[in-house]
Formats: C-alpha cells, structure tokens, sequence
C-alpha cells in the first residue's frame, strides 16, 4: 500500500482466517509427522494397504501444506490480495486431505482428519463473508 492510498482496516473475520490456517498448519504438520512415523509399523501398513512409499509421500505432503498454510496466514494479515486466493486453494486441499484421512485413519489421526474439515469449512466461510470480500476487493 502506498502513502496515497487509504488505509483500509482488516476485518476481524480475516485475522481469524489467518488463525484458523494457522491451526490448520499444525494439524497438517501433527498429520504429516503422525504418517511419517507410523510408515515404518507393520501393522499400520497391513491395515492401510497402501505401501511405505506412499506414507512418505503423504506424509511430506502434509508437511509441505504445513508450511504453506503458514506463508499464506502472514501474508493474509499483511493484507496481500494474493492471499485470499490461495487460501480458497487451501482449503479445499485441507477438505480432500481431511477426508482422505477420515476414510484411511483410525484414532487420533482421524480426529485430526476431522477437525481439518471442519477449519477449512470455517476458513471458506469467512473468506467469502461481505466484510473480507469488501476488503480484498480495496487491495
């Protein structure tokens, strides 16, 4: 923003956008770690059907959303325009992510899974709220 333009105030809708995909980064950071360790049991492997490759895989993937959805949070309470986007982007990869561990974990990873869900429901929510499209639309 440059000195000429008005300053616009940040809705607290957005900010707690940029909480939740906090949140989000944690739990697809506690996913991600979860997998990542649980490759190496037979049992896990034996029960999910799925080979040890395709954990790690997961695994890192869960990670690497992790650190986006942090890149993205900073930046949407920097006002960044870019960031409304890409967080819609987040969100529906939280949603398939979560479901994907709804139908392959069991325990404390499914509940993960579950609240995954219901963060990028929340963050969809408040992205499309009157006062944030209001306020990406200045930017």
């Amino acid at each position: 923003m440059t000195s000429a333009e008005p300053s616009v105030r940040r809705p607290a809708g957005v900010t707690l956008i940029a909480v939740l995909l906090v949140v989000a980064a944690v739990l697809a950071a506690m996913i991600g770690l979860g997998v990542l360790l649980a490759r190496g049991d037979a049992a896990f492997l034996r029960q999910s059907q799925l080979a040890a490759g395709v954990w790690l895989a997961v695994g890192l993937a869960a990670l690497l959303l992790a650190a986006v959805d942090l890149l993205v949070a900073r930046a949407l309470l920097r006002g960044r325009g870019w960031a409304r986007g890409a967080s819609v982007v987040l969100a529906l990869l939280h949603l398939v992510g979560g479901g994907f561990g709804m139908l392959t974990f069991g325990g404390n990873l499914q509940w993960s899974s579950l609240l995954t869900i219901a963060v990028a429901i929340m963050v969809l929510g408040l992205l499309f709220s009157t006062r944030a499209e209001a306020f990406f639309a200045r930017r």
